[in-house]
């Protein structure tokens, strides 16, 4: 999909790549979409180049992408450069264990079990105040957030749910802008609640812009953002999926 101030099409691409002559590992790869001009005729060009690196990480070493640059050219003569570094990447792990039923289950009391239902009653609205910081110049996709409820709501049982309970989510994605306007974009997904101490799953919806996958989608003007505990957003509590 190749995307302009002047529209949108789906287009095949072409393109080179260069490796390393000794290892094989790939360097550098250049994207370019076929018969643009067909579909955007006032586009000249569009060529995105990648650039690779290797890089150390606990698991082993590996190729990674270190840089991005897109270049736009119009045939009104402009012409644009966007380029992106990748730094300071993450390694996400996951710990699973398997049994076999033969362990006997837990049993709660009674106090436990119904504090472990007491999730937000469905369509209740919360006020979340960002506990996190986002940094445009430092966060990435998959950053962990946490942020707080400004007040209290109802929840399943008929009792509430206190201010400053603790809802858990992740950073889904953060996007520099440069045209029209200079902006940062970014995307938020919560979907845990802390309860007593134990994390539960929570689906909650943003009251607001979200992006095709349900996420909340929120604009900052500047080059560089920072967004804080004086970050406050508005969330909708859904129906659980039977």
């Amino acid at each position: 999909m190749v995307k302009s101030v002047l529209g949108k099409a789906k287009l095949g691409y072409h393109g080179t790549f260069d490796v390393d002559p000794q290892s094989a590992e790939l360097l550098q790869m250049t994207v370019t979409p076929t018969e643009l001009s067909a579909v955007l005729p006032q586009v000249c060009d569009i060529r995105t180049r990648m650039t690779y690196t290797r890089t150390t990480m606990q698991a082993g070493e590996f190729v990674i992408p270190e840089s991005t640059e897109m270049e736009y050219l119009d045939k009104n003569g402009s012409y644009s450069s966007n380029r992106v570094t990748y730094e300071g990447c993450r390694q996400y792990t996951s710990e699973s264990v398997l049994t076999f039923g033969d362990d006997p289950p837990k049993m709660l009391t009674d106090d436990k079990a119904k504090a472990s239902l007491a999730l937000p009653a469905a369509g209740s609205q919360l006020t979340l105040r960002l506990a996190s910081k986002i940094d445009s110049e430092r966060g990435s996709a998959g950053d962990s957030l946490e942020a707080t409820l400004v007040r209290a709501v109802q929840d399943t049982e008929g009792g509430s749910i206190p201010a400053a309970t603790t809802i858990r989510g992740h950073l889904a994605e953060l996007q520099r802008v440069y045209f029209p306007r200079r902006q940062v974009v970014i995307a938020i997904r919560f979907d845990t609640i802390v309860l007593n101490g134990s994390p539960m799953r929570l689906e909650i919806e943003p009251i607001g812009k979200t992006d095709q996958h349900g996420r909340g989608v929120f604009s900052f003007p500047g080059r560089r953002v920072v967004v804080d505990r004086h970050f406050v957003s508005q969330w909708r509590v859904g129906t659980p999926a039977p």
